[in-house]
């Protein structure tokens, strides 16, 4: 393959993926939200990384979501109980949670909806372990990004990347739980209001997985929540005058709680219909990416759940994570017993995060993280304070967690419409896309962001999570080139 300048590569591939909206250029958009550029490299990892995460991460992966399951079917099931982990959990979960939707929860948890993709966030270490830090789950994990990075890649920079297909992996597994049917038509279902480059991202990858699912019988399509129908026996949608019966309801839409002023009627009713069995769900819709449910993995009082001869494997695999509670002032937090006041004071020898749990809007990004190294420690008490407080006034609980330093990894990437670039050496989240299939998880493809934001980089801030700019990169085996 022919080498090109980053400039002339730089050219050639915004008119691609403008229609993506996977590039916005160099300063942050007006309304606050963050941009995003192309890098002009891929990120590699070692063969022995490339094998755990093909081979190792799915068991760890299944053990945990099959695990939480469990949890969240007992938890959420069982009414009030006399088994006070149980109850806590449940309250812990559902703590400013309408009634609605935990509701929807309960019967989901009644039909053992389970998780089919599942896309961690990582953090790669100065010695080069993978440490998950928390999930997303089924929708709203970025797969048009993670598909559009990865076809970017592969045309543009002549990149083989790591992980089977993204689109390709979704259509397979979909053909395969549906193997009974002839056609099967799934739909991507938008909120009616959803940002234009969600949307867009969302279309790209519904066409992707359209053009590979095309010779199996899977059929993909995108529309908004009120273009969906829903009669007596049947979810369906009509397309040039013609009336389509939906199978699979991939969702991209929140539920009640969310947003607090949005209405999300009709929402409820689409999981209503795939609960009661009118259409199927793609995934499920209980909170598995709840940070919550990850310290479940270090508290004994819920160990029983996961399969004891994993769990060593699956715990060293994931951030030491415990909840924030002033009923519970005892904490497992770096193999080491701590108290709140502990916590407070900065007495382990490790550097920690406080993350809002829950899944709303102020648990996103930035909104709800605090590391303890890029505050003052009066600041840090501040924010323990508001930690604990939330929940007393119906907010989410937090959880605290080990703070794992990142490795710093060599970024070229597009820096504004003009197409210069910049070489930085910037720390990165990693974050691997696992679908389930007849024989567990399987990897797809990897989305990796580096932080760099050029404010955040001067400082050697650590927070990765709601930079001012991000750039995007795809991952390859250390050497390999598409041939």
């Amino acid at each position: 393959m022919t080498e090109r300048s980053p400039q002339d590569t730089a050219r050639e591939i915004e008119g691609y993926l403008k229609d993506n909206q996977l590039y916005y250029g160099s300063e942050p958009r007006n309304n606050g939200d963050a941009s995003w550029t192309l890098a002009l490299n891929n990120h590699t990892v070692t063969p022995e990384q490339e094998s755990s995460l093909q081979t190792s991460f799915p068991e760890f992966i299944d053990t945990f979501h099959r695990g939480s399951a469990r949890l969240m079917h007992s938890a959420l099931t069982a009414g009030n109980t006399s088994n006070p982990p149980l109850d806590r959990l449940r309250r812990y979960l559902t703590m400013g949670v309408p009634e609605e939707t935990q509701e929807l929860w309960q019967q989901a948890a009644r039909n053992g909806q389970e998780v089919f993709s599942s896309r961690p966030d990582m953090i790669v270490d100065p010695q080069g372990k993978f440490h998950i830090v928390e999930y997303n789950t089924d929708g709203g994990a970025d797969k048009g990004n993670t598909q559009g990075i990865n076809d970017y890649s592969r045309m543009f920079l002549g990149k083989e990347t790591l992980g089977a297909n993204l689109a390709k992996t979704f259509v397979n597994s979909i053909r395969q739980k549906y193997n009974d049917r002839d056609t099967v038509t799934v739909a991507t279902v938008l909120p009616d209001n959803y940002r234009q480059e969600y949307d867009a991202q969302n279309r790209y990858f519904a066409n992707q997985a359209q053009r590979y699912g095309s010779e199996l019988g899977v059929r993909w399509i995108t529309m908004r929540v009120s273009d969906v129908h829903i009669d007596d026996s049947k979810v369906y949608a009509v397309l040039d005058g013609n009336k389509h019966t939906l199978d699979v309801l991939d969702r991209e839409f929140k539920l009640p709680g969310f947003m607090p002023e949005v209405n999300f009627e009709r929402e409820v009713e689409l999981v209503r219909a795939a609960l009661e069995g009118r259409v199927e769900m793609l995934g499920s819709i209980l909170p598995f990416q709840d940070k919550v449910l990850l310290s479940t993995l270090f508290d004994k009082d819920y160990s029983s759940a996961y399969d004891e001869d994993n769990l060593p494997a699956v715990r060293q695999v994931h951030a030491e994570t415990a909840i924030v509670n002033r009923d519970q002032p005892n904490i497992q937090l770096g193999g080491n017993a701590l108290t709140l006041d502990d916590i407070y004071g900065l007495r382990p020898d490790f550097s920690m995060v406080l993350k809002r749990g829950g899944d709303t809007v102020g648990s996103t990004g930035s909104k709800g993280l605090v590391i303890s190294e890029d505050v003052s420690p009066d600041a840090w008490k501040k924010e323990l304070d508001r930690a604990l407080t939330e929940p007393l006034s119906g907010g989410n609980f937090w959880v605290v967690q080990r703070f794992y330093q990142s490795k710093r990894f060599p970024v070229r990437h597009i820096r504004n419409s003009r197409s210069q670039y910049k070489e930085l050496q910037v720390i990165n989240r990693f974050a691997p896309y696992y679908v389930r299939g007849q024989e567990g998880f399987r990897l797809g493809n990897i989305l990796v962001t580096a932080g760099t934001d050029e404010e955040t980089y001067k400082r050697h801030k650590n927070n990765v999570h709601g930079l001012r700019q991000n750039t995007y990169q795809a991952v390859s085996l250390n050497g390999k080139n598409n041939t």
